[in-house]
């Protein structure tokens, strides 16, 4: 698809390029390739800490994943880097306490 080659070719020019490698995972996901869309997504997560969108993403792709450990330990960072959403707080709560599964 063309879209996806413009993607790559976005990440051949710039391999850290937040945007694109969160857009490619997404592209992925819908492909069915969840390995290539995670790593995708920890790399934009990576690149752009403070994206709170794609952070999100990523825990509830871990969640998905049952990937449990890694999703408490991105919400943990993600309560003190975005302090000011009460929803992370309660995400984080409902995790450790186990009422979300």
């Amino acid at each position: 698809d063309a879209a996806f080659g413009l993607l790559e070719h976005c990440l051949d020019i710039h391999p850290n390029a937040s945007s694109a490698l969160y857009e490619i995972s997404q592209y992925y996901m819908f492909l069915r390739q969840v390995p290539q869309g995670q790593a995708a997504l920890e790399k934009a997560v990576t690149y752009a800490p403070d994206n709170y969108w794609y952070s999100q993403g990523l825990v509830s792709l871990y969640q998905q994943q049952n990937e449990l450990d890694k999703a408490v330990t991105l919400l943990e960072e993600m309560v003190t880097r975005f302090q000011a959403r009460s929803s992370v707080q309660s995400s984080r709560y409902l995790w450790t306490t186990g009422e979300v599964q």
